[in-house]
């Protein structure tokens, strides 16, 4: 359901030996591959949280000792030449090389994006779908348990345009599905729907595996959708 976009399948090249540091870069550029590959097989099975920390945490620690091997090996050299005041054309490529690190580590975690639970009566990070949803970066899936949700925040829920996916635990148990219902209340005088999409959602923009319910509107009591192309999957309106 969710796009990772490329995958990588070959070892990043490193353009600077690094005088000797060279292995060790290299050896590192494998550790973010495998960090990465074990994120992405971990998110598409729904399990990240930790996992993912601690993969991307590892990866950080060995690239950031490499980078660091590097630049003092570098200034020790420079030391020793005499050469105060000029920084050999390696050791920026050093600092360069952490600079680069660093920002691709948090983008490879952006691009992963991060579970946000939702229960109505027990430890979640949220109590109703739309703070969920209000706190949700693009790539983020909003998780709720099963149960009724009903009120403010879980009827006329707005995805604003966002590229996320709001689920259930298990979209393809058709009793789970069952089990996770958000119950818009909408009455003829009262009226309420289950989902709004009018941000330009498109393909990115996920609901999945979820029953709505007592929705009223003149259009659209269940979902509505103006102007947004989002996917629906397994969802079940009664």
């Amino acid at each position: 359901m969710k796009n990772f976009g490329g995958v990588l399948k070959k070892e990043p090249r490193i353009g600077t030996d690094f005088h000797g540091s060279g292995r060790l870069s290299r050896l590192n550029s494998v550790v973010v591959l495998a960090a990465f590959n074990e994120v992405k097989s971990k998110k598409v099975k729904g399990k990240i949280g930790d996992i993912r920390l601690k993969s991307l945490g590892l990866a950080l620690i060995f690239l950031l000792f490499a980078g660091f091997s590097a630049v003092w090996g570098d200034a020790r050299k420079v030391k020793s030449k005499k050469a105060k005041g000029k920084i050999g054309t390696t050791t920026c490529g050093g600092f360069v090389f952490l600079l680069i690190v660093i920002l691709s580590l948090l983008s490879f975690s952006t691009a992963l994006g991060g579970i946000i639970t939702v229960d109505d009566d027990g430890v979640a990070d949220f109590n109703n779908v739309q703070a969920a949803i209000d706190d949700a970066n693009d790539g983020d899936e909003v998780v709720v348990q099963p149960g009724t949700y009903t009120g403010e925040g879980n009827r006329d829920i707005d995805f604003s345009g966002k590229a996320i996916t709001v689920r259930s635990t298990d979209p393809n148990n058709p009793v789970i599905v069952a089990a996770t219902v958000i119950d818009s209340g909408g009455t003829y005088f009262n009226q309420h729907r289950g989902f709004y999409f009018h941000s330009g959602e498109d393909a990115n923009s996920v609901l999945l595996g979820l029953t709505i319910t007592k929705g009223s509107a003149g259009y659209g009591g269940g979902i509505y959708c103006y102007s947004a192309s989002q996917m629906i999957e397994k969802c079940m309106l009664v």
